[in-house]
């Protein structure tokens, strides 16, 4: 979300070179990165939400590292297949990269997509894969962290219940939990978050991309 625009060199590389017999391929590419202005949203909030007590800090602090360590996972196996399944069938009600400004105070761009739902709307998994983290956060409330492997990570934030634990096999469309607004969030919805490499990224295109053979 931070790239400088104009053209950056995209470097891939893949294979087992310390397996025996294994070989490492280096793919080299030319990107031209775009730049693009956003709308600014302004939202009304619990202003717990927006400055939090000092005596909540500690507990933030240590979901950053939660969370830091779960974005960080990459496990070898492929478990996804796209387009991901759509994890709520609720209307886009914002999109990712939007401004934000909470309580007159700029805030960081929306790093997900916002789907409307009442509470207790069920929300489904994105795709096959294990569950990362199942608990109550500060900011996202209760949430549900999907493993798709290769570092692709789904996040599902503000639910009202969560119907799965940690280490559990899920697959594409099970429940995962019900719609809410727990968190920081001004009104029922879902927030749906998806990190690639630790980094995160727009979801958008990743429900829209034909099935790859």
């Amino acid at each position: 979300g931070n790239t400088a625009p104009g053209r950056h060199e995209l470097v891939l590389r893949y294979g087992s070179p310390g397996a025996r017999g294994g070989r490492e391929v280096l793919l080299r590419s030319v990107v031209t990165v775009l730049p693009v202005t956003r709308p600014v949203e302004s939202l009304t909030l619990d202003p717990a939400m927006v400055t939090p007590p000092a005596e909540a800090l500690p507990r933030i602090a240590r979901e950053r590292g939660i969370v830091r360590q779960a974005l960080g996972t990459a496990s070898p196996v492929r478990m996804l297949r796209l387009p991901l399944n759509r994890p709520g069938q609720g209307e886009l009600s914002s999109e990712y990269g939007i401004g934000r400004i909470l309580n007159g105070v700029p805030k960081s761009p929306h790093r997900g997509l916002d789907l409307e739902a009442a509470i207790g709307d069920p929300i489904s998994a994105a795709a096959d894969g294990v569950v990362l983290l199942s608990g109550e956060l500060y900011y996202a409330g209760n949430c549900v962290y999907l493993d798709h492997g290769q570092g692709l990570v789904t996040m599902y934030f503000h639910l009202s219940e969560r119907r799965v634990e940690p280490g559990q096999r899920v697959a594409r469309g099970q429940l995962l939990g019900l719609a809410g607004d727990t968190g920081r969030s001004t009104r029922a919805h879902l927030h749906f978050g998806v990190s690639a490499l630790g980094r995160l990224v727009d979801p958008g295109p990743l429900l829209g991309y034909e099935v790859l053979p």
